[in-house]
């Protein structure tokens, strides 16, 4: 199989630690990959992207994620984006710090077709092209994949969040909080619930921190060019992919 670095804000752009999620995982019947050692973040002021120290960090509703008159300068940390938001391409919105309508962001139709932002021309949306690397962001046929073929659930214990892990465990492996230190050591996935954005321009605020998260994909609806799909999950559901406005601000 071929091992690809993944990014967005999360996959191998948005997940993972100093002790990073360095496992491999299967995302296709013919690809496997490894994520980022922790969630992606900006900052404004200079221009910079990083990673999360942690698999586990995140700023929720913390300075940086919750200034919306300061954003496009502030020194604070932003971790939660809208859809497509590299500060990459001509879109009308694209810069990390926006937070508009859906139809502004991100690739809508080349040729009378939709693309998810990293097929051919659109990849320059994706963050993976901002933070270079070789990373990119998991499509929504690849979220699925990795769902449905490892051995996952949401936790709250040390931290609350989606434990993925790799493909040294067998898909119906039964999780056990008390062995997070094992899990971690060989290399398990894990996304924090770090909350989301909900709304757009001032009129937003960030909600369900600790309790749930979603994750980006790169795929968008072939029917409407003012959504995209995320990974959902929160505590007592199972993780899916679900259509979301595009202004929303996800991992």
């Amino acid at each position: 199989m071929k091992k690809i670095f993944f990014a967005s804000i999360l996959a191998v752009l948005a997940t993972c630690s100093v002790a990073a999620a360095d496992g491999l995982f299967a995302v296709s019947a013919e690809q496997t990959v490894t994520f980022a050692s922790g969630n992606l973040q900006y900052q404004a002021s200079t221009g910079t992207w990083r990673f999360a120290a942690n698999q586990w960090d995140y700023i929720g509703a913390a300075a940086g994620n919750t200034n919306y008159t300061s954003r496009s300068t502030q020194t604070d940390w932003i971790d939660l984006f809208a859809w497509a938001t590299s500060g990459r391409g001509t879109a009308t919105h694209y810069q990390p710090w926006d937070l508009t309508k859906s139809s502004d962001y991100g690739p809508a139709v080349k040729d009378g077709v939709y693309y998810p932002i990293s097929v051919g021309d659109n990849t320059k949306y994706d963050w993976g092209t901002a933070v270079g690397g070789g990373y990119r962001t998991l499509t929504r046929d690849e979220w699925n994949y990795l769902i449905a073929n490892h051995a996952c659930d949401f936790i709250t214990t040390p931290y609350a969040g989606l434990l993925v892990l790799p493909d040294s465990y067998s898909a119906d492996f039964v999780i056990n909080t008390d062995d997070w230190s094992s899990y971690i050591a060989a290399g398990a996935l894990f996304l924090p619930a770090a909350g989301w954005q909900n709304g757009t321009g001032a009129a937003y605020t960030v909600e369900e921190v600790g309790t749930q998260c979603n994750y980006w994909s790169s795929s968008c609806p072939t029917s409407d060019g003012g959504m995209a799909y995320a990974l959902e999950f929160e505590e007592g559901g199972v993780p899916g992919l679900k259509s979301y406005e595009r202004y929303n601000g996800f991992s």
